[in-house]
Formats: C-alpha cells, structure tokens, sequence
C-alpha cells in the first residue's frame, strides 16, 4: 500500500487492526519538511530516511505529521497472522463503523448505522481486551448520544487512565460527560489537562485547541469564576484567525461582563454579537 502524505493527507490517530504495521520511508528526508509519525504515548514524532522502516504495534495509537513542504511517499505494511484473528479488534472496527465516535471531537457525533449493534461489538471487544483505550472511548460516545452520561463518563476515564493520561479526545469527551451531569469543577480539571497535553498534530490542531479554551471558559462560567472566563474569550478574541470573527467568544465575553455588572461592556459584546451574525447573513 502506498500512502502519500501532503499538507492535508493526515488521520487522526489511526488505529490498525493488524499485530503490527510496518512504514518503509520512501522519500529522502531532504525531500520534504515536516512529516514523520507520531505516538501518543511518548509524545515523540519519528522520521526515517529512506530506506529505513519504522515497526510498531498495530493497536498503538498513531498519526501522520502534515508534510509543510513536497511530498511524502511511505509504503505501509500491515502484518496478518492467520493463526491470531485479533477477534477484540475486528469487534472494535465493527463497533467504529456502525457507531457515533466522529473522526475529530469538533466535528458532531455522527449518526449511527446501527447503534445497538456498535455498542454489543464494543462492549464483547472490551470483553476480549479490556486494555483496549479506543473500544472504551467509542462505546463512550455510543452511550452519551443515548444521553447515558453516567455509563460515558466510566467508559473515557476508562480510555483515560488506559493512555496514562494522554488520550487528548478521551479527556475532552470525559469533561463533556461531566459537564452534562453539572460536575463542573471536575470537567475543567479534565479539559486543562488536555490543554496540557496539546492535540495530536494534523490540520486541525489549531481548531482543536480554541475548541477546548472556549470549553474551559464555559466551565468557568457555570463555577461563576466570571473574571477568569472574562480574560480567557477575551485572549480568545484577540488571537482569532485572520478574517474570523468568534461569535461565541464574544457572546459568552458579554455574559462575564453583565455577571461582573459592567453593562456597557456586556452591551458592546452583545453589538458585536449581532453585527457578526448580520454580517454572516449576508454573504451568499
């Protein structure tokens, strides 16, 4: 198989259902910039010249790096073993694809093929290997579009304590099933330390990131913690993309100022509110 990374040619932590996987560098390492693989685990990115090969387990948590500059070229090998089925990890890709758990946690939870069979596979793949993170994460997100919080909460502080705290989505999809259950104090403490850790590197890092400050300040708000909030949408405010406006840092800047009682400034958030989305209606 061969794989070629580009700028945008990156997965979010891809999980093989192999033993192992084996990439073999094709592409001089002069030849590119950025790139390599990336492992949850250490945090560490690798590259191999070409020629060289890189094995890992096929159940270890993975990513392409961007390729910022020329092309990339890998040739992926996944070892098979006919004797070993890996029965828990075929479960786990009948659980994924039937399931809820979308590619990036900003993107909405998708709508499931089959939820009560995703769940069943999930839940005989953790009966397999109960040491398996992402069986636990996806039977999460089954069991929170359910509005199940209580069973989602016990199934990312699962994937979480199984990373050993490193599982960035695990950690945001733990806080959203505190906040659901009003344990604010504890969902901030799980989003900061996701912060902490950074998201996995790919396009949508930056994305990934503001998503989960915006998060952090809503926590702060319902811990009635305005001030703090307050400072947070307003860093948020002035670190906005080039050409983007952010509505709901805005928005939640004039909730912390009315709460602060300084209704002029929750006035002028509210003006801004409005002229963005008013200027959003217009464009074609």
């Amino acid at each position: 198989m061969l794989w070629v990374h580009s700028t945008s040619a990156v997965l979010a932590l891809p999980w093989t259902y192999a033993p192992a996987c084996r990439n073999v560098a094709l592409s001089p390492s002069d030849s590119y910039a950025g790139g390599g693989t990336w492992f949850e685990h250490s945090g560490e990115t690798l590259v191999c010249e070409r020629g060289g090969a890189l094995l890992h387990a096929g159940g270890l948590p993975h990513c392409g790096v961007p390729v910022t500059r020329g092309v990339r070229h890998l040739l992926v090998l996944f070892l098979l073993a006919a004797p070993l089925p890996l029965l828990a990890g075929r479960l786990q890709a009948i659980g994924a694809a039937a399931g809820t758990k979308p590619q990036f946690f900003i993107q909405p939870r998708r709508r499931p093929a089959d939820l009560a069979l995703s769940s069943a596979a999930l839940q005989l793949a953790i009966e397999a290997n109960p040491r398996d993170a992402e069986s636990h994460s996806q039977l999460g997100h089954n069991f929170a579009s359910e509005d199940r919080h209580a069973d989602a909460q016990r199934c990312f502080e699962a994937a979480v304590e199984l990373s050993r705290g490193r599982d960035f989505a695990a950690l945001v999809s733990l806080a959203e099933a505190q906040a659901a259950q009003r344990q604010h104090a504890a969902a901030l403490v799980s989003l900061q330390a996701a912060l902490e850790l950074a998201p996995p590197p790919g396009p949508s890092a930056a994305d990934e990131r503001r998503a989960v400050r915006r998060r952090e300040g809503l926590a702060l708000v319902e811990l009635e913690r305005y001030e703090e909030a307050g400072l947070l949408f307003d860093a948020l405010i002035d670190e906005e993309p080039g050409g983007m406006e952010d509505v709901e840092a805005w928005a939640s800047l004039g909730v912390c100022m009315a709460a602060l009682r300084q209704p002029e400034a929750a006035l002028s958030c509210q003006k801004q509110v409005q002229r963005i989305r008013a200027a959003s209606a217009s464009v074609p």
